[in-house]
């Protein structure tokens, strides 16, 4: 069974636009509650985002065309002919494999298309132009006497994702509870599960990158089936990636971030406690460079969107967490430090990127996660909390 908690025709951008204006203030989240087989979680998510997944899916097609210079259905197919990702996908997630073809048949659009929806990061840095944009703002902070573990970042997507802004929550009979911020026909941007996980994705074009590895997607719900910073840790130093990714994981009370590229994933745990981690699109750590990023990193340009957006957070977070960690944590999320560049991101009419939504999850105490479906200085945080709490089981 699925919960469909808030009517579609509400927030669906008309079917002739690329994009839609972020102006009414009381947006909110498409929510789906999900169980079942993964199977049947992703018929019952395809069924009921049939009409925002075909449009969604219309959408990008023509982002697609516009972007790459070719017909959308003749991407996809030239894609899936020039990668191979399903050996990865059904060696490391297979069940995730099960729920896209799921959400294939319950919105009865072409599987392959589908497929190809979910490797956002992977037609990015495979495609026939690599994007010179730079996207998402992360941070972390472990556990202390005075405040829970925290994951936070602000969701930079293109502007024609606008108004799909969607949680899935997901529940296994296992007990898992998953919330996953995504889209209609998506299956994860990033997530937190009732174990006390919670993950956080940059894209790190810089990085090499392979065309039969993991996609980042997968990467992100395989994340989520764990319940310790240990296994985590296994998991992505265990998995072959196919893109250069950067994961800001919280788990355990511990906190850490994993640039990950094809053939290395370095991580990076806090020293302290008491001392945030952040990270912006440029890696920090891994040396293990594709060819346009070994030609950036020679000569780096200090003064660019990723390094602009990393000395904010470096600004604001370098002192510690105070008092009040969360509006410090808000704060962050909403500033302007930079017109140019800055930590949260207007929709623009423009084809470019936006703050998508801004997610913070509080992974220990009281554990629940805080959404805005949209920029953060425009709209306001929304709560989701588990049924169960957290569940501390292990895997």
């Amino acid at each position: 069974m699925f919960l469909l908690m808030l009517a579609l025709a509400s927030i669906l951008p008309d079917s002739g636009a690329q994009t839609s204006s972020p102006e009414a203030k009381s947006r909110r989240f498409i929510v789906l509650d999900l169980t079942g087989t993964p199977y049947e979680r992703g018929v019952q998510h395809g069924q009921a985002l049939r009409e925002a997944i075909h449009k969604s899916v219309a959408i990008w097609k023509g982002n697609l065309q516009s972007t790459f210079k070719i017909d959308g259905d003749t991407f996809v197919t030239k894609f899936l002919a020039e990668t191979n990702y399903s050996p990865a996908i059904k060696k490391w997630t297979p069940d995730l494999l099960e729920e896209v073809r799921g959400i294939s048949d319950g919105a009865q659009i072409d599987f392959n298309t589908i497929l190809v929806f979910q490797l956002m990061d992977e037609y990015w840095v495979n495609g026939p132009e690599i994007t010179a944009e730079q996207h998402c703002s992360a941070m972390g902070i472990a556990g202390a006497a005075n405040h829970p573990t925290i994951v936070a970042q602000n969701m930079d997507l293109e502007n024609f994702r606008d108004g799909f802004q969607t949680i899935l929550h997901i529940r296994e009979a296992s007990g898992l509870e998953e919330f996953v911020l995504s889209q209609p026909g998506l299956i994860a941007f990033n997530g937190m599960n009732n174990r006390g996980v919670g993950v956080n994705t940059n894209t790190v074009g810089q990085l090499a990158h392979s065309r039969d590895g993991l996609p980042v997607a997968f990467v992100v719900r395989g994340i989520l089936q764990r319940s310790t910073y240990e296994n985590v840790a296994s998991f992505l130093k265990t998995v072959h990636h196919a893109s250069g990714q950067n994961y800001t994981i919280g788990a355990s009370g511990r906190v850490g971030y994993f640039e990950a590229s094809s053939h290395d994933v370095v991580e990076v745990a806090a020293t302290s406690s008491g001392r945030f981690v952040y990270h912006t699109n440029h890696p920090l750590a891994n040396h293990d460079y594709g060819p346009e990023g070994t030609r950036e990193m020679t000569s780096p340009n200090e003064s660019d969107n990723s390094h602009t957006r990393y000395l904010s957070l470096q600004k604001r977070l370098s002192t510690g967490p105070g008092a009040d960690i969360i509006q410090l944590i808000e704060n962050t999320l909403r500033s302007h430090d930079s017109e140019q560049y800055p930590i949260c991101r207007e929709w623009s009419a423009k084809p470019d990127s936006f703050s998508y939504s801004s997610t913070i999850m509080i992974l220990s105490g009281d554990s629940h996660l805080l959404a805005s479906p949209g920029p953060p200085d425009r709209y306001p945080y929304e709560e989701f909390r588990f049924s169960q709490g957290i569940k501390n089981t292990g895997r």
